[in-house]
């Protein structure tokens, strides 16, 4: 039997990854770092790994994954979330294994993931860009811009005010000329240069600044060109997405993430084929007509920021992501997977989100200064 690995149980779009390929007859094993997740109560995933994580315990963490990968050996391995930067480090020990792993050179891989970097690629591809600097102080015009992490996830950590400012965590921000408008989100996978698989979408009505909770499909022939033109000119390989900022006039790329993103749900249950080594498509594989979210977190959004006007219509006509009657136990234990993930953030006393990224976050010039720690 044909075997997927895929790293990252905790997030949704992991859990519908496995229930496709399971779909398709494959075995399906997870990787995480957290011992309770959604994707550990699904009927669609064989076995689940727990291991050291990344930030914390690497060499560790990067002993067990080979030895795992030499005793499973799976067809092919998808690292889900921001930890495909952890596995890019090793990319080269994983494909002399055999294993299909989509991903390019680490040195592109986290210009890909930096806010300064990415923004340096889109204009080398001729792809309209914000201003973008380091922060160099704390003198900033918040009517021309706003601040965020060079290493960030979530839209929640954009700041937008002095307040922000004085409360931010360490570590390298930029400043960002500030675009007012709406975002548009797109997901593509790309081998070589050639991007065979799109979505783009919009998200988030009436819940700005938040990690995204809903995906209704978006159309602009002037995305997915500057999407193709962004793959061509860098030749990447593997899954990228990149987010725009429409003004009502021009989309302006605001930032890549070289990774899968919930996005990806849009291209229905033809998703798992893009991942074959042998998949070489007539045409580009496009986004379905249907809308999805993740309904439980988006209603509980909803009622506390009174949307109902605004997100009411979107949502009832909204596929759930994670519910399915086939594959009930992720749905039907929610409220124990969400409860057990906020105990455990109440007792590091950290927000849900810090607690959820703390393991899998990415600091390219955190590795660089151990790096060189090491050396001396």
């Amino acid at each position: 039997m044909k075997h997927v690995m895929l790293s990252g149980g905790r997030s949704p779009i992991c859990l519908v990854l496995a229930r496709l390929w399971e779909k398709k007859g494959w075995k399906v094993s997870i990787i995480e770092h957290k011992s309770v997740t959604f994707s550990r109560f699904s009927n669609s995933v064989s076995h689940y790994h727990l291991l050291p994580d990344p930030v914390h315990h690497f060499e560790q963490f990067s002993a067990l994954l080979l030895e795992l990968l030499k005793r499973e050996r799976p067809d092919i391995l998808i690292p889900v979330n921001e930890d495909i930067l952890h596995y890019g480090r090793l990319q080269q020990q994983i494909r002399a294994l055999s294993i299909q792993f989509d991903v390019v050179a680490q040195p592109l891989l986290e210009q890909l993931h930096g806010k300064f970097s990415n923004i340096q690629l889109a204009q080398q591809a001729g792809i309209p860009a914000p201003h973008t600097e380091y922060l160099c102080d704390d003198n900033v015009d918040w009517q021309k811009y706003i601040v965020k992490p060079v290493y960030s996830r979530f839209g929640n950590q954009v700041i937008f005010d002095r307040q922000g400012l004085n409360q931010r965590h360490q570590g390298q921000y930029v400043k960002q000329q500030r675009i007012n408008g709406v975002q548009i989100c797109t997901y593509g996978f790309a081998r070589q240069g050639k991007l065979l698989a799109y979505a783009c979408y919009l998200t988030n009505f009436g819940l700005e600044n938040a990690a995204s909770l809903v995906f209704t499909p978006y159309r602009s022939q002037k995305v997915f060109e500057y999407m193709q033109r962004f793959i061509e000119s860098h030749q990447l390989s593997g899954s990228i997405s990149l987010d725009f900022m429409y003004d009502g006039q021009e989309y302006y790329f605001i930032e890549c993430n070289p990774r899968l993103t919930h996005g990806a749900v849009l291209l229905g249950e033809q998703l798992p084929q893009v991942f074959m080594p042998e998949y070489i498509p007539e045409k580009i594989l496009m986004m379905e007509k249907q809308r999805y979210g993740l309904k439980t977190i988006w209603l509980a959004k909803i009622i506390g920021k009174k949307k109902w006007r605004k997100t009411g219509k979107i949502y009832r006509h909204s596929q759930d992501m994670i519910a399915n009657w086939h594959d009930p136990w992720p749905f039907l234990l929610m409220p124990f997977i969400l409860g057990w993930l906020t105990l455990c953030a109440l007792i590091k006393r950290q927000p849900l989100i810090d607690y959820l990224t703390e393991d899998i976050i990415y600091d390219a010039d955190s590795y660089q200064s151990s790096a060189r720690k090491k050396v001396r």
